[in-house]
Formats: structure tokens, C-alpha cells, sequence
């Protein structure tokens, strides 16, 4: 098995009254950030577009990557459900 290690620049907390909304969804993010072959975080058992989307998803779509992750669940073709970062 192919393991791909990569760093995340880790960046403050947002100050509340800036964004106030920027936590509501916490992140799964345990701070292993090691991907397996399949590119799926053995840390936190997001994908990497997952990861890589973050920042840019709605708190519903942040909600379900959670409720994935707590189902275990990838979706009928063995891969996460598409991460739409757009809209």
C-alpha cells in the first residue's frame, strides 16, 4: 500500500465576530493528513478533493461529509460522494 504524506498549513482560529459562521460544522481533521492509495485521509477518512474543498463548501455540505465519515460509507463506486465547491 502506497502512502502519500503532505502538510497543511494550520492557520488561526477565525476571530468569531469576523466570521461567525466559519465554525458551525467543525472539521474531522485529527492532524495525521496521510492519504492511502485510494487518496483518503487515514486520519480523518476524507477524501483529498474533500480536504482540498474545505474551505470553499457550505455548512450543509461540510454536514455531509460528516455524516459520511460517521456512516462509512464512500458511495456505490467505492469513492466519496462528488464534492461540488462551486454551488
Amino acid at each position: 500500500m502506497k502512502i502519500t504524506s503532505f502538510e497543511i498549513e494550520w492557520l488561526p482560529p477565525a476571530q468569531p465576530e469576523a466570521d461567525p459562521v466559519s465554525e458551525c460544522v467543525p472539521s474531522p481533521c485529527v492532524g495525521v493528513c496521510t492519504l492511502d492509495d485510494e487518496q483518503v485521509c487515514i486520519g480523518c477518512s476524507r477524501t483529498a478533493a474533500e480536504i482540498a474543498a474545505r474551505t470553499s463548501l457550505s455548512d450543509g455540505e461540510k454536514q455531509a461529509v460528516l455524516d459520511r465519515i460517521e456512516t462509512g460509507l464512500l458511495g456505490g463506486s467505492g469513492e466519496a460522494a462528488p464534492v461540488n465547491p462551486g454551488g
